[in-house]
């Protein structure tokens, strides 16, 4: 029986055809299945490998395992390009917002500006990031957000000043994350 005959995983004489094959002359093709959790991932073959008579069944499981954990690694980096992609369209979608939108932590430091705040305050985009708040709004903002005590997950609060760094009034809602 040949591999041309469509037997793959069948085993293979040695090149000489003798009929009874020594230790080691068994050459068998072992192909492993690649499955995620979803779908096939594909196939894993090993061509020409030779294994000692008693060996088959260490080399099978091995084999598996090295399948289970290439699958594993395929499909991890499929939901990471998935993530990364999701990441990069909320990134678009929040840059296209007319808004003003700022994300600040704690101790009032911005860590993720929108492009429309960006322009408004005149500083690319990069350089508004890991900035006091304070620096691109006036007092009467900075007082108002250091008076709340908000719990995360909490309803959004609004208010309406006026803030001359901003370009004059603006309706302020806050929602703590």
């Amino acid at each position: 029986k040949s591999r041309d005959q469509g037997l793959g995983a069948e085993e293979q004489r040695s090149p000489a055809g003798d009929s009874e094959p020594g230790i080691g002359d068994l050459v068998p093709d072992v192909a492993v299945g690649l499955k995620g959790r979803r779908r096939a991932l594909g196939t894993l073959v090993f061509e020409g490998m030779r294994i000692e008579a008693g060996g088959e069944a260490d080399v099978l499981a091995r084999a598996e395992e090295l399948g289970r954990q290439l699958s594993a690694a395929i499909e991890n980096t499929q939901l990471l390009e998935q993530v990364l992609q999701s990441r990069r369209e909320l990134e678009n979608t929040f840059n296209s917002l007319a808004d003003l939108v700022v994300v600040c932590d704690h101790h009032l430091q911005i860590v993720h500006a929108n492009q429309a705040f960006a322009d408004r305050v005149n500083v690319a985009r990069g350089a508004v990031v890991l900035r006091p708040l304070h620096e691109f709004v006036g007092p009467p903002l900075i007082d108002w957000l250091a008076q709340l005590t908000l719990e995360p997950g909490g309803g959004a609060v609004t208010r309406e000043l006026s803030d001359p760094p901003l370009g004059g009034g603006v309706a302020m809602p806050l929602t703590p994350l």
